[in-house]
């Protein structure tokens, strides 16, 4: 990591040990930003965001989910044990979530899949029964078409 510093007598930057002058017209936040720009770029800024991202998600959804920025209480105390009780609500809900995945993934029985199976069957053969009647009509009418062009070359 980049090592920044401004001097303000010398109206310089030193980074990494080398005088860099400033250019006429930044400011100082102007070239404090320009820093933190360059160093949200490095791996080891968006190896700590990868995670700080994840973590502020988790509020996101617990804050919509359960309210918990707008608290009831106050004190310490109160707030913290309302905030364990919502987040235990949160992680309820998921393992909830889990549950339903896991459910919806399990192996349907076979009377149940055999019925199933049977009903594709009969809807597959009624809609192909209309599709060769469809394309009955388009083939004879495709025959009729080209026997007219072929007439009128």
């Amino acid at each position: 990591m980049s090592n920044i510093q401004f001097n303000q007598i010398e109206r310089v930057f030193q980074r990494d040990g080398k005088s860099v002058p400033i250019i006429q017209g930044f400011d100082l936040k102007a070239l404090r930003n320009a820093a933190r720009r360059a160093r949200e770029h490095t791996p080891e800024f968006k190896e700590k965001y990868r995670w700080r991202s994840g973590i502020e998600s988790t509020f996101s959804g617990m804050n919509k989910q359960t309210g918990i920025k707008h608290l009831r209480v106050r004190g310490l105390d109160a707030v913290g044990y309302c905030a364990r009780l919502k987040a235990i609500g949160v992680n309820l809900f998921r393992a909830a979530r889990v549950k339903r995945v896991l459910n919806a993934l399990r192996p349907v029985p076979r009377a149940v899949s055999a019925v199933i199976c049977s009903i594709i069957g009969d809807v597959k053969e009624h809609l192909l029964s209309h599709w060769r009647r469809l394309s009955d009509i388009f083939k004879s009418a495709t025959e009729n078409m080209l026997y007219t062009v072929r007439i009128a070359v």
